[in-house]
């Protein structure tokens, strides 16, 4: 490991820049959706209410219409993705085929439009986690509208914190150009996402080939990793995912060692989500420690979560979803560079 990888890994970015509101809209809005899930004694509508709420991690200081535009893509991305998710205890085996599916849109889609980290992977961590809950079928519309109801509060939030920013909104870098037409700028997203769904195809297969519980972690880790651009930030992105990881859920064994009641554990998220917005993007192992207790204790008061020995589970996951991701990664790194160099050999020909 070089001094440079190590420089990166711990880099704090002094410059990021944010808007008060921004923060204070999400801690409102995550916590009107625990509230209110608390007052009804509801918890499976306060946790999946404020899952979510996580499409609000993609806002972004765009014009109006370019935000809406965004933030009802990746709203819709989301619900789809939930709706999956809860489909497949029935249907087993199709999780591979599911989730890759989905990562291979949402890569699509996220790479044409340009839009920032953290890209795909929220869409497809909710999958995942919607996969984990025991619903029977005749549920599962009661519980997609309360994953909805999350998703439609954060677009409310993002288009009023949008006014009280200081700069103006930036138009968004692909104007009013269709998939069709970015397609054609950047032909490499099709196969980069074709390579990214199987790679992710892959990590579910093995998983549930070698019965592998809660696999969920896996998963999740691997997709953050496999969103980077080089080799050499993956394994940045790996290493810090996995500090932050140990770290993290040491935090969540503190909390998990008290019976607290729900209104602290309210507090609580709402005191990660605080950090989690305020550090993740000025470096994203500071971000990692506050995303795993939040996740930890929101999966806890969410009933129809099915995990066992979840600090366990967590750790080991992600150590092993992100080795996966850093070995799929760089495999999808070479095969499409040795494929840009054949391409470039097989054009000279013609030419020739």
């Amino acid at each position: 490991m070089t001094l440079e990888v190590l420089r990166e890994v711990f880099a704090f970015n002094r410059e990021a820049k944010d808007n008060p509101y921004r923060i204070l809209g999400t801690v409102i809005s995550k916590g009107i959706c625990l509230v209110t899930g608390f007052l009804m004694d509801n918890m499976l509508f306060a946790g999946l209410s404020t899952i979510g709420m996580m499409t609000y991690v993609y806002y972004q200081n765009l014009q109006p219409r370019d935000l809406f535009r965004r933030m009802m893509t990746i709203g819709a991305a989301m619900i789809l993705g939930n709706y999956l998710g809860f489909l497949i205890p029935h249907f087993p085996w199709s999780e591979p085929i599911i989730i890759a599916t989905i990562a291979i849109i949402a890569r699509l889609i996220f790479r044409l439009r340009k839009s920032p980290i953290p890209g795909a992977m929220f869409v497809i961590m909710i999958t995942t986690i919607s996969s984990r809950m025991a619903l029977g079928l005749h549920m599962i519309p009661k519980m997609s509208l309360y994953f909805a109801f999350g998703v439609g509060l954060a677009i409310v939030t993002a288009m009023i914190v949008q006014r009280t920013e200081k700069e103006p909104g930036v138009i968004s870098p692909t104007g009013g150009k269709s998939t069709k037409e970015l397609l054609y700028e950047d032909p490499g997203a099709l196969i980069d996402s074709l390579f990214f769904g199987g790679i992710l195809f892959i990590i579910v297969y093995i998983s549930r080939l070698f019965n592998i519980e809660n696999n969920t972690w896996i998963i999740v880790s691997a997709v953050p990793i496999l969103q980077m651009p080089t080799s050499k930030a993956m394994l940045v992105r790996q290493i810090q995912r996995v500090i932050g990881a140990l770290i993290g859920v040491v935090f969540a064994a503190v909390y998990l060692a008290f019976d607290l009641r729900p209104a602290v554990t309210i507090g609580l998220i709402l005191l990660c989500d605080m950090g989690l917005e305020i550090f993740l993007r000025r470096n994203y192992l500071l971000g990692m420690i506050f995303i795993q207790p939040m996740v930890i204790m929101l999966l806890t008061i969410t009933p129809a979560v099915k995990y066992e020995s979840i600090l366990t589970s967590r750790f080991l996951g992600i150590l092993l979803g992100s080795l996966l991701g850093l070995l799929g990664g760089h495999l999808t790194n070479v095969a499409l560079k040795f494929h840009q160099r054949a391409y470039h050999l097989e054009e000279r020909e013609l030419k020739d």
